[in-house]
């Protein structure tokens, strides 16, 4: 049978927000020493540990509230505030000068998503005097700077929630998590027609639940989507066909997990989940295989690690961040 391993690489504690640069031997990462947090670049081929890793900026980002959002075209970019003051932006470090750049200018901007024609999706939040928010839709062309304005949600019923703004494969349709009457415990998902201002409510009212998210990094509407939800009262990996205009659940976890994830290797697509074990102070890592859209296949590579795993990435090198806590608070790298 198929196997998909995944076994420990690197002990990564006190390191975090690990990113992949384009060249994929290559990546960054927050090391914090010294009472400072610094950004690092580790190279595979000179580096044996995190600590020989090299100073890539010379910022403290303990001075800042700040999310790495990902690498292209030689540029970080990331989600970050001034002075903890969380009035967060868009910014950039260029990869080959470390030069900063603001990039957005907003009350709040929240919802990001970075295609890979370096187009960047966005909300300006506000709250207006009721207490709501309101957001405002944007596109951003990082090449050049041009903004444009999509939609807002002001006077909705669905209003845009915590998610990522997705683009469809097409560009013609964009995805938003919308959450109603902002009481963040009915959460769906608004299809946007970018190019007519329109946007519809898709998923049944039965699905909706606190945590509603969407694995994708663009959606082709004219065949479906996966996302996750734990309206069974656990998390689970659900998909929407757009053909057929109704909803899959395609797992039936009946306890706790941290979630899901996916990668796409050799143009098949893999999920990973974790089942937590508490009581053993175990946790196992299950992998799933999409067979079709709307099919899956658990794999047969159970791994059972000590202590309470949490996983926070699973990029495109099957690097995956955990939280071990034998005790104290310990991340730990795996590959597979």
């Amino acid at each position: 049978m198929e196997k998909h391993f995944t076994q420990k690489y690197l002990e990564a504690f006190p390191f975090s927000e690990f990113t992949s640069l384009e060249d994929s031997s290559k990546f960054l990462y927050m090391y914090e020493r010294e009472g400072e947090k610094k950004l690092y670049l580790f190279d595979r081929e000179k580096h044996s540990s995190l600590e020989e890793g090299e100073l890539f900026s010379n910022i403290d980002f303990n001075m800042r509230s700040c999310r790495p959002l990902r690498v292209l075209n030689d540029k970080l970019y990331l989600i970050s505030d001034r002075d903890n003051q969380e009035n967060f932006n868009i910014f950039s470090i260029d990869v080959k000068t470390k030069e900063i750049n603001q990039i957005t200018s907003n009350e709040y901007t929240a919802c990001i998503h970075i295609t890979d024609e370096g187009i960047a999706f966005f909300s300006s939040r506000q709250k207006n005097e009721v207490g709501l928010f309101r957001n405002d839709i944007y596109s951003l062309d990082l090449s050049n700077g041009e903004s444009k304005f999509i939609i807002n949600d002001e006077d909705d019923e669905y209003r845009v929630g915590w998610g990522r703004v997705i683009p469809s494969k097409n560009k013609e349709y964009l995805i938003l998590n919308v959450d109603r009457n902002n009481e963040r415990t009915n959460n769906n998902f608004s299809l946007v027609n970018i190019k007519e201002g329109t946007k519809e409510v898709i998923i049944p009212k039965e699905f909706e639940s606190g945590l509603f998210y969407l694995l994708e990094n663009e959606v082709d509407t004219e065949v479906g989507f996966y996302f996750v939800s734990d309206k069974s009262g656990y998390e689970n990996l659900y998909y929407y066909d757009f053909i057929e205009k109704k909803v899959l659940k395609l797992t039936n976890v009946n306890y706790l997990t941290d979630g899901f994830d996916y990668n796409v290797s050799e143009g098949i697509r893999y999920f990973i989940s974790t089942i937590k074990r508490p009581n053993e102070g175990k946790t196992s890592i299950l992998t799933y295989k999409e067979e079709f859209p709307g099919q899956i296949r658990q794999l047969d590579c159970d791994l059972t690690l000590d202590g309470e795993i949490s996983f926070s990435t699973y990029n495109k090198d099957f690097i995956w961040i955990g939280e071990s806590h034998h005790g104290k608070l310990q991340r730990e790298v795996y590959i597979s």
